[in-house]
């Protein structure tokens, strides 16, 4: 069974915390309105991308946030027919719920600030020390 929390984030940025509870699933999205005519599945399959990690916690974030990883970037939008970019969903079997969390946080963040003014005020992305090692780990597989 998938594990389900809610975030909601504010332009890109995630802005509510969250914790790991049994029988949740966490949700990233912004909250851009749908159009007008669209069903939730038709908005789901075009606009949002799901990320399901090792322990089955399941992320469902912005495609546009979800392709700042070059390693999603290229599983979604390949050329050939594959599973991921069919379903736009992706099962990473060596990531944690906890990390996974962590590296959706940082990809609506690296969005809202990679075009960002040089003298502008960007904030330090969090990063917990007993999370760093997996999160560079992580970071480097996905490339970002």
């Amino acid at each position: 069974m998938h594990k389900i929390c809610t975030i909601f984030s504010n332009d890109f940025f995630v802005v509510g915390e969250s914790t790991l509870v049994p029988n949740t699933h966490t949700i990233i999205t912004s909250r851009r309105k749908m159009s007008a005519g669209a069903t939730q599945n038709q908005k789901e399959t075009s606009d949002y991308v799901k990320l399901i990690s090792a322990d089955d916690y399941e992320y469902i974030i912005d495609r546009k946030c979800a392709m700042a990883s070059g390693t999603i970037k290229n599983m979604l939008s390949s050329p050939g027919q594959f599973t991921e970019s069919i379903q736009n969903q992706i099962h990473f079997r060596d990531i944690s719920g906890q990390i996974l969390e962590k590296v959706c946080k940082y990809l609506y963040y690296k969005v809202k600030y990679t075009n960002t003014a040089k003298d502008a005020d960007v904030p330090e992305f969090p990063i917990e020390p007993e999370l760093a090692l997996e999160l560079l780990m992580a970071a480097d597989f996905l490339d970002c």
